[in-house]
C-alpha cells in the first residue's frame, strides 16, 4: 500500500519555499522488492538524502518511516508595510518614499511618478536593501507634486503601492497694505498682492475684529489680487486693517491704518499790510490739511500768477506771496485759497500802498 501526505516547508539557505511530500510503502514482509513508478506527466522530484548516503533503491521494509519529497515553491512579491497614503510638504524639503516587500528573489522593484518611471539623479536617490524600498527626493519643488507608486516584480507574480505627494509654497506678500487717508463718503479699496500654492482662506480684520461680506464690506481675490472694497467711507470706518492669508502649510498678514482726510484749514491768516510805493511786501499764510494740497493767490477774482516781479509759493505749510516795487494799484483785498481733495478753505488780507511825500524846496526870499 502507498500513502502521500504533502506539507510546506522553507529553505533557510536558500530563502525558497518547498512543497514536501511525504509517503509510506507499505509491503508484507514476504513481498520482492517494487519500484517506485510516477505517471510519465509528473514532474521530476527529488528524494534529499545525506550527502554521504550510498545510493539507495525505493525499497523499504514495512517499518520504515516516511521519506520527504521536496519541490521548490516561489512566492510572488507583497508589501508587508506600504508608502504613507500622503505626504504634504514645502519647496525645499526632502521626502523619503518605504515599503517593505516580502517575496521569493530576484525582486525587481520600480519607482513611478503619474505612471512615468523614475530614473535616478542628484535629487531622486533609490535602494533595495533587506526587504526595504526606499526612494529619497531632495530639495523638492512644487512640480515634484504627483502621484507615486512603488512596483515590485519577480518571476511568479507582481504587487505595487501608491501615495499622493503634495508640495505646496506657503503665502507671502508681493504689495502688502499700504496705510492711507480717505476722503469721506467715498468708496475705498484696500488691496494687497500674495505669492504662494492656492487655494487660499483669505480673512480680513478691522481693529482686531473679523469683517464679514456684507452691504458695506465687499470681500474679493482675482487670481494673486485680494480685495476688501469699504462703501461710503467715515468716521466709524477709521482704524487699523489686517489682511491675513493661510494654506495648509503656512499663512502671512499684514496691516496698514486707514484714516479720514483732513480738509485744508488756516493755523494763520494773512495779516493786513501797509506799504508805501515802490516797496517789497509779503503776504503770508499758514496752512494745515492732508496732503497734497495746493494754494493758489487771488486779488478781487483774479488769479495771481508769477511774474518778474510776483512770486507764490507753498512750502511745508507756509503760503507766501511775494511782490516787489508795489504800485498805488497793487493795493486791495487778496485772498489764499488751500484745496485738497477733502475740501478747500480761502483766507483774506488787505494791502494799503500809500504815495510817498515829496519834500518841495522853497526858494529863500531876499530881503527888500
Amino acid at each position: 500500500m502507498l500513502i502521500f501526505s504533502e506539507v510546506m516547508l522553507c529553505s533557510c539557505t536558500s530563502n525558497q519555499s518547498f512543497k514536501a511530500l511525504y509517503f509510506s510503502l507499505f509491503f508484507p514482509s514476504s513481498s520482492p522488492p517494487l519500484p517506485l513508478l510516477f505517471p510519465s506527466s509528473s514532474p521530476p522530484l527529488p528524494l534529499l538524502f545525506p550527502s554521504s548516503s550510498p545510493p539507495l533503491p525505493l525499497l523499504f521494509p514495512s517499518s520504515s518511516p516516511p521519506l520527504p519529497l521536496l519541490v521548490p515553491f516561489s512566492e510572488p512579491p507583497s508589501f508587508v508595510k506600504k508608502v504613507d497614503p500622503s505626504y504634504l510638504l514645502t519647496p525645499g524639503d526632502s521626502a523619503r518614499l518605504q515599503c517593505k516587500i516580502k517575496g521569493s528573489p530576484e525582486i525587481q522593484v520600480t519607482w513611478f511618478k503619474n505612471n512615468k518611471e523614475i530614473r535616478e539623479s542628484n535629487t531622486q536617490r533609490m535602494s533595495f536593501v533587506n526587504s526595504v524600498a526606499v526612494l529619497d527626493i531632495l530639495d523638492m519643488k512644487v512640480d515634484d507634486s504627483g502621484s507615486y507608486s512603488c512596483e515590485a516584480v519577480n518571476e511568479v507574480g507582481s504587487d505595487s503601492c501608491t501615495t499622493e505627494v503634495v508640495v505646496k509654497e506657503p503665502p507671502s506678500f508681493i504689495r502688502t497694505l499700504e496705510p492711507a487717508e480717505v476722503v469721506k463718503g467715498t468708496n475705498t479699496v484696500l488691496q494687497c498682492e500674495v505669492a504662494g500654492t492656492g487655494p487660499f482662506e483669505i480673512s480680513w480684520y478691522k481693529d482686531k475684529k473679523q469683517i464679514r461680506s456684507s452691504k458695506k464690506y465687499r470681500l474679493t481675490s482675482q487670481k494673486a489680487v485680494i480685495s476688501l472694497e469699504v462703501s461710503s467711507f467715515n468716521s466709524a470706518d477709521v482704524g487699523e486693517y489686517e489682511c491675513v492669508i493661510a494654506n495648509e502649510v503656512g499663512k502671512c498678514m499684514c496691516s496698514a491704518t486707514y484714516i479720514l482726510k483732513e480738509p485744508p484749514s488756516f493755523v494763520k491768516k494773512i495779516e493786513n499790510v501797509t506799504a508805501l510805493a515802490g516797496d517789497s511786501i509779503t503776504l503770508q499764510a499758514v496752512v494745515k490739511g492732508s496732503e497734497p494740497i495746493s494754494v493758489m493767490w487771488m486779488k478781487g477774482k483774479d488769479i495771481i500768477q508769477d511774474d518778474n516781479k510776483v512770486r507764490v509759493t507753498f512750502e511745508h505749510g507756509l503760503a507766501m506771496l511775494q511782490m516787489t516795487g508795489v504800485q498805488l494799484s497793487s493795493g486791495g483785498k487778496y485772498t489764499c485759497v488751500a484745496e485738497n481733495d477733502a475740501g478747500s478753505q480761502s483766507c483774506f488780507g488787505e494791502l494799503a500802498v500809500k504815495g510817498q511825500w515829496k519834500s518841495a524846496v522853497i526858494p529863500a526870499l531876499s530881503p527888500t
